[in-house]
């Protein structure tokens, strides 16, 4: 790492920083959906249900977070991410998982520099990365989602390397909402039917493995908790900023099937996107995929964009630089972004947001090898 690495690095750190902490200054409030982590890891180490919504009520009021209680959706082996976080009140905590998010961003844009920036663009990296709303909003949620693009671009790092155990291990990180990344699992199987490469799917298994083992040690029936919950209790009742909401709020908000369209769209789309290419190339082609999977999914919230990494690292990188009306638009889209977060807009408002990213890369790549 180059001396001026490490002050992008720390610069980078230091802007995310700040820019979360002005956000939190504005609504919701500062604990926002990182409660839901503390609350899961606290009930757990009590060897309780995380998903028991009576006692997640019960500590998230005494936290002070009102309202209905938030549960950790996330699959059970997710827990043993935020277990440390249990051990210490809300506050410190929550100022734990925020320095640790952060690092995953800082980390994730650093790889993204050695595989997409050639020489001289790595700055373009880092100026793409510090104003990608996203991310901003993912640190002042305390959403977990950082750590998404952290397991995509070590999956990326470890596979180029041939690595494949650790490449597994890797997505480990990216199953953590198995909704994002929806069309990167599907990619990822046709690619290992072709490939065969089965150390990859050996070491996400082993990572899951791993996951579970804390989990399964201080509550043996966390896994039938989980699916109690997800089929009994399934989170109908949010309005997420996805395409399926939109189907279900023209045609009766309880056909919550009408939830799940896009994602088979998606998975068609990947379907024929892998059948035309010639040769697949993860760093060509992924970037891609994370807007096409963003744009379908069938939860998700404007926070977990912060996949884009990946293509604005692939555009900002580049040896030719993006033309000035693309960088006009994309800071125009962030910009707009953040008029809503000032206006404290609801979250389906955001609904807008992915597919103005899709199609501003789109444009900009048209003509060339990188982005379709």
């Amino acid at each position: 790492m180059t001396g001026r690495d490490a002050r992008a690095l720390v610069g980078l750190a230091l802007v995310l920083v700040a820019g979360a902490w002005a956000i939190t200054r504005l609504p919701p409030p500062p604990l926002a959906d990182f409660i839901e982590y503390w609350v899961a890891a606290k009930l757990l180490l009590e060897g309780d249900n995380p998903w028991d919504e009576a006692r997640v009520r019960e500590l998230e009021q005494a936290a002070g977070r009102p309202g209905d209680p938030v549960l950790m959706w996330n699959p059970p082996w997710t827990l043993t991410l935020v277990l440390p976080l249990g051990l210490l009140e809300p506050r410190p905590a929550m100022l734990a998982w925020q320095a640790a998010t952060v690092s995953a961003l800082v980390a994730s844009t650093y790889l993204l520099t050695l595989v997409y920036a050639s020489t001289g663009r790595r700055v373009g990296v880092w100026l793409g990365a510090v104003t990608l709303l996203p991310c901003y909003i993912a640190l002042a949620q305390g959403q977990i989602s950082p750590l998404i693009p952290l397991g995509a671009v070590l999956f990326l790092v470890a596979q180029q390397a041939r690595r494949d155990f650790f490449a597994g291990l890797a997505c480990t990180l990216v199953s953590i909402k198995p909704q994002v990344g929806l069309l990167f699992w599907a990619a990822l199987a046709l690619w290992l039917v072709k490939t065969r490469r089965w150390r990859i799917p050996t070491g996400l298994a082993v990572g899951i493995i791993v996951g579970l083992v804390p989990p399964l040690l201080l509550n043996p029936q966390i896994i039938n908790q989980y699916r109690e919950a997800v089929t009994l209790h399934p989170p109908t009742q949010y309005a997420s900023p996805t395409w399926g909401t939109f189907l279900r709020l023209v045609f009766g908000v309880e056909l919550f099937r009408l939830q799940f369209v896009t994602p088979v769209i998606g998975l068609v789309w990947v379907a024929v996107y892998w059948a035309s290419r010639k040769a697949w190339s993860w760093s060509d082609h992924l970037p891609l995929v994370w807007c096409v999977s963003v744009v379908t999914m069938a939860y998700g919230w404007f926070y977990d964009l912060v996949v884009l990494l990946f293509p604005v690292a692939q555009v900002a990188g580049s040896a030719t630089p993006p033309p000035r009306w693309a960088v006009a638009a994309y800071l125009g889209i962030n910009a707009a972004a953040l008029i809503q977060v000032l206006f404290s807009a609801h979250g389906m408002w955001f609904i807008w947001a992915a597919p103005a990213f899709l199609a501003l890369y789109l444009l900009v790549c048209k003509g060339t090898t990188n982005g379709t």
